[in-house]
């Protein structure tokens, strides 16, 4: 859950960090580390990330620490960062490198990081397209926003729920189309009222009726738990397909005019059947 600052708008919200690293973000990979850091491979780090000569490592641990954290706390960029990250993972000894791995992917999960670690490597937890996707349908509108944040976060680590996931991302498709007009109640109705005005293909139409169903019958409410469970891979696709769906829906609105449900059809004459008086 957001804290109550971002709650109540005091501080943004966050977006999804594929290219940047905020401060947030960079001070709790600094806490993980500095909280592991008797189990730093400190020789490695110090010759290929921190760039000094062996002999001043030499020099003694409260010594090299000073410098090593002052060159985390002066790291600009978000691949400096991982690049760390990747060189202890490579370095470390493989009885602590779980506990590592897991404190740092719940740091970058709870922090919107687009990026996780897979074995001793930093990876995109989604690719460069779905993650530029995901941010564009965020974008729509700040119940999206929620939604997408509800979702990745829900694909954490520690404790995921790709039950709770895939509801938030099944709800954000459903909130693109009541930001795009769409009426009545339920997703096939509104589906219904802005296909006719955005002249929506039929198998567009039918593809989002197949993946909600999915989204709602299949993954959320399966009618055999025992036989079905859902993982990390259905919570991504539901979440890559509704941001492409909303960007899909939210795009042909806005090119149409931004077209209400009931009124006149794209190119009509909004005047078109009265008569005067």
């Amino acid at each position: 859950m957001d804290s109550f600052s971002v709650r109540r708008g005091y501080e943004p919200k966050k977006g999804l960090q594929v290219d940047t690293m905020d401060d947030d973000l960079k001070r709790r990979i600094i806490d993980v580390i500095h909280e592991n850091f008797s189990l730093i491979p400190m020789r490695h780090v110090w010759t290929q990330w921190v760039k000094l000569p062996v002999d001043e490592l030499d020099l003694g641990i409260v010594h090299a620490k000073e410098i090593f954290m002052e060159k985390c706390n002066e790291t600009q960029t978000h691949h400096e960062m991982y690049t760390l990250v990747e060189i202890i993972l490579h370095n470390m000894d493989e009885h602590y490198r779980d506990e590592f791995t897991r404190d740092m992917n719940y740091v970058l999960a709870e922090n919107m990081s687009a990026w996780r670690i897979e074995g001793d490597t930093v990876i995109l937890a989604m690719g460069e397209e779905e993650a530029k996707a995901v941010r564009q349908a965020a974008s729509i509108s700040e119940e999206n926003a929620d939604y997408a944040r509800g979702a990745i976060r829900s694909m954490g680590v520690n404790d995921p729920d790709f039950e709770n996931s895939i509801t938030q991302s099944a709800k954000m498709a459903e909130n693109t189309l009541n930001v795009i007009g769409g009426r009545g109640n339920g997703i096939s109705s509104k589906l219904g009222s802005v296909a006719v005005v955005l002249d929506l293909p039929e198998d567009i139409v039918r593809s989002f009726k197949r993946m909600n169903d999915f989204a709602n019958e299949f993954a959320r409410h399966p009618h055999d738990k025992k036989t079905y469970r859902d993982d990390r891979n259905d919570a991504m696709l539901v979440l890559v397909w509704s941001s492409a769906m909303s960007n899909y829906l939210h795009g042909r609105w806005v090119d149409r005019g931004r077209p209400v449900p009931g009124g006149p059809r794209p190119g009509q004459d909004a005047h078109a059947g009265e008569t005067s008086t």
